[in-house]
């Protein structure tokens, strides 16, 4: 179903998942479409696609003085950064599931965790796409969501795991399982911190580990495969999409990682006392309630320090790894024609609004990183127009000559990669939480507008955010009360998507079932007696 907004007032329209049973895991054929030679000439580049999880702003190169990260920084100086890019939904599967499809969750059904293979089989994601279109793809790590069901094997020529087992079989990554394995400790009873222990909160934990175990560690294996694919000779164009779960909890690194950020030396995130009073009452309620979780236990056992030091090294084992990718590019016969494309699927909350983790529609949750280098494309170039993570498809088109894809959502970012300065103003949405049936009631998704200066939050029961991000870069002061700036809360709210589509069905309804060697989703019989 989608949601038709007039004025407003949101109405609702039906889309068809597949069918109960599971679905298909071959794109359907595309439609012809125009296509270009690559936008800065010459013969199709490769691209080497390197996503991380969880990574907020603290880069370097976005002027956070204490995050170790000189490989990240490294590519930035050799292509454009853009200062201004926003994930389509602040957590994993969604995020994700808008990059490969090019569209938001408002158009897709994906808000949360809705596996994407089950409910939209009919989107011919990035990685399909440029198969079919004389690419060779291959993949390794977490590039899709990692649990089972989400990576399909026909969307690439290769996908790495670095353990044949169940995970693989069943089309998913099993991260945690493997900091176990390299730990020598059960997976389930793993808690090194006092507020892990207390909370029992599902690996949010961190930890140094002996420097002699990094190679043993799944991320570590990843850029391994990732660096021997870029010294192997190819015949063909090809995509290497690499997936690091670092600094994605738990915040296990190794000791050297850890040692770049002595104890008692950590700057933690400012809190303003109060900060939650002049949220909406709802919104406030929900992040009262919250705090109460993560945030209140890693400050009474004292441990907030310590968890930012855990992400901070995190961070940057994951841009040793970033390193090591770059190395063996430069050091490759593809270094020349290569286009480099560097994101992170969300942001993060370290403390900031009494908040740890995603989940918000505020600045620190759909804040992410995104650096662009290729060949043609300057060095050192830096954009402020406010960008999404849904526009990296229709750019991989243009950069790399494949047809074009009119369903899109997303706009090609070639513009300000040949000229970063351009002061374009776009509008820029994010949604937060399923707009699922509760007892066949409808509940809207939340959804979120940044421009240049601004950003407008709209939630359920029509509860309101307004902030002025060249003033308020924190987020301290909630304006959509003050009737100054009545005229700026209407003309962000006409930037609200005219459509929202209704939310798939969620894993928690789902089963992945394997079968002689391949996998694919099963409405559970409970739920399906639901939707009855």
């Amino acid at each position: 179903m989608r949601l038709h907004r007039r004025d407003g007032v949101f109405l609702l329209i039906a889309v068809v998942g597949c069918a109960f049973g599971g679905c298909s895991e071959e794109p359907p054929e595309s439609l012809p479409a125009k296509q270009s030679p690559p936008a800065f000439g010459g013969s199709q580049p490769n691209v080497v696609f390197i996503v991380v999880d969880d990574l907020n702003d603290w880069v370097g190169s976005y002027g956070d003085g204490q995050a170790v990260t000189p490989n990240i920084d490294r590519l930035a100086e050799q292509g454009v950064l853009f200062e201004r890019a926003y994930c389509a939904a602040p957590m994993c599967n969604a995020s994700r599931a808008s990059v490969m499809s090019g569209m938001y969750p408002y158009s897709t059904g994906i808000y949360e965790d809705e596996p994407l293979l089950y409910n939209r089989p009919d989107l011919v994601t990035l990685p399909a796409h440029f198969r079919s279109n004389g690419y060779s793809v291959h993949g390794g790590g977490k590039v899709f969501h990692q649990t089972g069901g989400n990576i399909a094997p026909s969307m690439f020529d290769e996908y790495y795991h670095w353990k044949e087992g169940a995970a693989a079989r069943a089309g998913g990554m099993d991260y945690p399982g493997n900091y176990a394995e390299v730990l020598g400790a059960d997976r389930n009873q793993m808690a090194f911190t006092e507020t892990a222990k207390e909370s029992r909160a599902g690996r949010f934990d961190f930890y140094a580990f002996d420097d002699r175990l990094e190679a043993l560690v799944a991320d570590s294996l990843v850029t391994g495969w990732a660096v021997d694919f870029l010294g192997q000779t190819h015949d063909k164009p090809f995509m290497l999409a690499v997936g690091l779960y670092s600094p994605h909890k738990p915040n296990y690194a190794p000791q050297h990682y850890y040692d770049l950020y002595p104890e008692g030396e950590i700057t933690l995130p400012r809190v303003l006392e109060g900060d939650l009073e002049d949220l909406p009452k709802r919104v406030r309620n929900l992040r009262e309630q919250r705090a109460k979780g993560h945030y209140d236990s890693v400050v009474k056992h004292d441990e907030w320090g310590g968890y930012v030091r855990g992400y901070l090294a995190s961070l940057s084992y994951a841009d040793a790894q970033i390193g090591r990718i770059l190395d063996a590019l430069e050091s490759s016969e593809y270094g020349d024609n290569t286009v480099v494309v560097f994101w992170s699927d969300n942001g993060y909350h370290l403390g900031e609004k009494k908040h740890w983790g995603k989940k918000t529609l505020w600045e620190r949750a759909t804040h992410v990183p995104v650096i662009i280098a290729g060949p043609g494309i300057a060095g050192g170039g830096r954009s402020g127009t406010p960008v999404s993570l849904v526009d990296l498809y229709p750019t991989l088109i243009d950069l790399c000559g494949v047809p074009v894809r009119d369903t899109l959502d997303g706009r090609s970012l070639v513009g300000l990669l040949k000229d970063p300065s351009r002061e374009d103003d776009r509008h820029i949405i994010t949604t937060w939480q399923h707009p699922g049936d509760k007892k066949k009631s409808l509940r809207k998704p939340n959804i979120s507008v940044r421009s240049r200066q601004w950003r407008y939050s709209w939630y359920v029961g029509g509860e309101e955010e307004l902030y002025d991000e060249a003033r308020d870069p924190e987020e301290w002061h909630n304006l959509a009360g003050d009737p100054e700036y009545a005229g700026v809360l209407a003309g962000m709210k006409k930037h609200l998507p005219g459509t929202v589509v209704k939310g798939g069905v969620q894993m928690k309804d789902l089963k992945v079932v394997v079968e002689d060697g391949s996998f694919r989703w099963v409405l559970r019989p409970e739920a399906a007696s639901r939707e009855k």
